[in-house]
């Protein structure tokens, strides 16, 4: 089994551009976009506030054997 790392709301509700945009052209995704709407959603109560995430650590993990995403996107999003 494999996992592709994709942004929280990358795809905006559209399927092609998350298989697309997301998953296979990391330098594509608007990051102050997505982080823009995540605060949005916490600010509407939709999300916990995006402030419990502020001093947590997050790792992203890609295999070599991983067909379903591209490597840029571990790059990408650091």
């Amino acid at each position: 089994m494999s996992a592709v790392v994709v942004p929280y709301y990358c795809g905006m509700g559209d399927r092609n551009r998350t298989l697309l945009e997301c998953m296979q052209e990391p330098e594509r995704i608007n990051v102050t976009a997505l982080t823009e709407q995540s605060q949005k959603y916490a600010i509407d109560g939709m999300i916990d506030p995006t402030t419990y995430m502020l001093n947590d650590r997050v790792f992203i993990y890609h295999s070599p054997n991983d067909s379903l995403g591209e490597r840029g996107h571990s790059v990408w999003l650091l």
